[in-house]
Parts: C-alpha cells; sequence; structure tokens
C-alpha cells in the first residue's frame, strides 16, 4: 500500500480537513478483489509503521512476480479507502475510490512489462479497444468530489469500460481472483510469467536473425 496515504489520510486530512469535505483515493482494478482477501491485507492496512510494513512484506517482495506486488498493494489501498470512508463519515467528510482499468499514463511502459506486451495491456481495458487516458479517469473523481454526489460514499467506483462485467458473467477467466501473498501460488505465477518472457525473448532473437 503506498504508505503515504495512509500517512497523509490520517496525520493530515483528518485533523485539517472541514465537516462537508470529499476525498477520492484512486487505486487500480488489479485490486478489486480485496474484500475476499481481507486477512491477508490486515496486517499492512493496520501496521502503525514503515517498519511493520516492511517486516510483512519482505518475503512477497522476494517470491512474487511484480503483477502479484502490485495487486496486494492495491488491495491494501482499496481496503484502507473503505475502512475510513467509515471513519471519516462519523466527520461529516465523504471517501470513495476510483478503481482505474488499463490507462495510458507515464507508467504505461512498466505495465507493459508487467503484463507482457501492450496488446495485453489494452485486454484489460474491456471492449474498449484501447487504453484510456487520464482525463476519463480523471472525470469520475470531479463528480465524486462534487455536489452531484453528495449522499456517495464508502464507493468503490469500478472505471474499466466492462472488463469486470466480462470477468463476473463468466466471459472473461479473472486472473486476480487468487491469493497475492500465497507462497505456492506466488512462485508458480513466478515461473509461469518467466517462461513466458523467455519465449518472447527466444522469438525476437530468432526473428531478429532471419533479417
Amino acid at each position: 500500500m503506498n504508505v503515504k496515504l495512509k500517512y497523509i489520510t490520517l496525520n493530515y486530512l483528518k485533523n485539517r480537513m472541514a465537516k462537508g469535505g470529499s476525498i477520492v483515493y484512486c487505486t487500480s482494478t488489479a485490486g478489486l478483489e480485496w474484500k475476499k482477501f481481507k486477512k491477508e491485507q490486515n496486517k499492512v492496512v493496520h501496521a502503525k509503521t514503515w517498519e511493520e510494513v516492511q517486516n510483512v512484506t519482505k518475503k512477497l517482495a522476494n517470491s512474487a512476480p511484480a503483477t502479484f506486488a502490485y495487486m496486494y498493494s492495491k488491495r491494501c489501498a482499496s481496503q484502507f479507502a473503505c475502512e475510513q470512508s467509515v471513519e471519516f463519515a462519523k466527520l461529516g467528510i465523504r471517501i470513495n475510490n476510483v478503481l482505474p482499468g488499463s490507462t495510458n499514463t507515464g507508467m504505461k511502459q512498466e505495465f507493459q512489462d508487467m503484463v507482457g506486451s501492450e496488446e495485453n495491456l489494452i485486454a484489460q481495458a474491456g471492449l474498449a479497444g484501447r487504453l484510456a487516458t487520464p482525463e476519463e479517469m480523471a472525470a469520475p473523481m470531479v463528480f465524486l468530489n462534487s455536489d452531484m454526489a453528495s449522499f456517495i460514499s464508502g464507493l468503490d467506483m469500478v472505471v474499466d469500460y466492462t472488463d469486470t462485467c466480462l470477468k463476473v458473467l463468466g466471459l472473461k477467466k479473472n486472473l486476480e481472483a487468487v491469493s497475492a501473498t500465497n507462497p505456492i501460488i506466488c512462485a508458480l505465477a513466478k515461473k509461469m510469467m518467466t517462461k513466458q518472457a523467455n519465449g518472447k525473448a527466444l522469438k525476437a532473437g530468432t526473428e531478429e536473425d532471419k533479417k
């Protein structure tokens, strides 16, 4: 989880925001399954210090592929958003959470590297056939912070052009519906991703030789 998000929320926003205020977190659809795995996330979400977070996550950092670490961090952030929406509601302050699907940002190359290709990244954008723009993620955040959303609080707003619906309807495999910290699952996922990466590298090398 982004530790700064937690620190700023609890040490600044909670003490300085006035009644009627509103907060929107921006996490990711990668963390959409957070409700099923709260037990895995509790030690990080409820950690008091950065050292506690490090102790909990160091094994994950060493054994899990990058996609799993990312997924875990977004699950933690989404759980934190939900929990704080209840606490801040007592102060008359709304908290909501936007979960973007694949978006064309400055981190595009990093996400491509994690999922294997731009084609795979676009495949996570539902039926849009393209990546979302940052503006298409900003607009829902503006709405949630506006008076039009004055009775909306504690919402996970998924912005992914039907990608989640495809998974719910069984029209697309939900690769995120697994434990992010189980050592056996992490090891298998890491082995599979390494095999895929090596296969692509070999293919690229063969095509280069043909030239």
